[in-house]
């Protein structure tokens, strides 16, 4: 299980289940609720005894349970979970087994707080904040909470073109001055995956692994120990056909998924490089024998439903801007965009391993503007969306590196 949590309560740890101390006693607190999230995307709401330890089940809405939604009657069957803090371990522990096990992957995030509007607050679409980024739990909500402010939409717009532009003019830099490389120590291919878990990182259309430059030391500030790191370098910088460039990452990663050990891959995908982890995720879901037990599928700017802008490209008759490959199989509703359509939905019926995402999107992309590929919807998932504000396609991926590396070491 895992803690998640508003920015002012800072007694449980960014990581794992934890606390760093007793929760607070000074005073007795009407409005300190937690919820639990369910892969299903339903929420189970519970009331705290007023010192943030002792939790009981008020509220349901919508999952796996028999309870359509609302206030919990004493009919249902889960009128008996409670959550408690333990002082001698310094957990939070659903009493009910079931809850606690992995295949559920249910979230915790507990507030403390005196607002006297929480419970509601709970029971929307908002999730925790990381690095500052506000995550919800579906797109809808997300594109909502940036368009609420015509002057933070503004601002957030101007500032978009100077990052972009310092992106643009840092590149011609480094590309002058010859590139910094990645820390040699990341496994690009060429190494074997010795770990149960792995964070594999695939880098964007005509892109190297430097676009990871803030990213991966940002993650190697995390504690790694039970987890291997690989940015291997996209079959024809992301030019490839879709299925062939898919295939290639697969062969640097069959003989780990197959071997002994439940498995875990956290699959991050910059812009193309998405689209090609959507592939990937396909072809690990209809292949037999494998030890993948579960993934979290991170796409950052991604182009998972294709691109409306190539479609565009296509229509002005300037498909030499892209390559072949590009201009046939990444419109958006293309033949082959629609495949992997098809592909995804035999994929979701058909998994042996759970399954996670996180879409990190930029509301200034003139690369992927279209939010049904950045923010795709994933019905039946547990799902996280965050928009950052401030930058375009281009510059985001150095901007969240911290977001990104708090993502996928969760």
């Amino acid at each position: 299980m895992q803690v998640y949590q508003p920015e002012e309560i800072n007694f449980a740890k960014p990581k794992g289940h934890k606390v760093h101390s007793t929760p607070p006693n000074e005073a007795k607190n009407p409005y300190t609720y937690l919820y639990l999230k369910e892969p299903s995307r339903g929420t189970l709401l519970f009331k705290g005894n007023g010192w943030a330890k002792n939790f009981t089940l008020i509220k349901k809405n919508t999952g796996f349970t028999n309870v359509s939604g609302g206030d919990i009657s004493g009919q249902t069957n889960i009128k008996n979970i409670s959550v408690e803090w333990f002082s001698e371990s310094e957990d939070y522990l659903p009493t009910i087994a079931a809850l606690a096990r992995a295949t559920y992957d249910l979230y915790l995030l507990v507030w403390y707080t005196e607002k006297s509007n929480l419970r509601d607050k709970i029971m929307t679409k908002e999730l925790a904040s990381i690095e500052g980024i506000k995550f919800f739990n579906n797109p809808t909500d997300c594109i909502k909470n940036f368009d609420e402010s015509w002057i933070g939409k503004t601002v957030s717009s101007l500032y978009s073109w100077i990052t972009t532009i310092r992106y643009i003019i840092d590149k011609k830099i480094s590309n002058l001055f010859g590139v910094v490389s990645l820390d040699p120590s990341i496994n690009t291919g060429d190494k074997e995956l010795t770990k149960n878990r792995t964070i594999l990182c695939l880098t964007g259309l005509n892109s190297t692994s430097q676009q990871y430059k803030t990213i991966v030391p940002a993650i190697l500030e995390e504690d790694l120990s039970d987890t291997d790191l690989l940015v291997p370098q996209v079959l024809d910088l992301g030019n490839g056909k879709l299925t062939e460039m898919a295939n290639d990452i697969f062969d640097k990663i069959g003989s780990w998924a197959s071997s002994s050990g439940e498995k875990e891959l956290v699959l991050v995908g910059i812009s193309n490089g998405a689209r090609i982890a959507r592939q990937l995720l396909v072809k690990i879901a209809k292949t037999e024998n494998l030890n993948i037990k579960k993934i979290h599928l991170v796409p950052i700017v991604g182009a998972c439903k294709g691109s409306v802008t190539i479609n565009k490209v296509k229509e002005l008759g300037y498909d030499c801007l892209v390559s072949k490959n590009i201009a046939e199989e990444m419109p958006v509703d293309s033949p082959r965009s629609q495949q992997l359509d098809r592909e995804w939905d035999e994929a979701m019926a058909i998994k042996k391993f759970g399954l996670q995402c996180t879409f990190i999107a930029s509301p200034h992309d003139w690369h992927i503007p279209n939010y049904s590929s950045t923010l795709m919807e994933v019905p039946g998932v547990q799902a996280r969306y965050a928009l950052v504000p401030g930058h375009g396609h281009l510059s985001i991926v150095h901007a969240i590196g911290k977001v990104v590396a708090k993502v996928v070491t969760l």
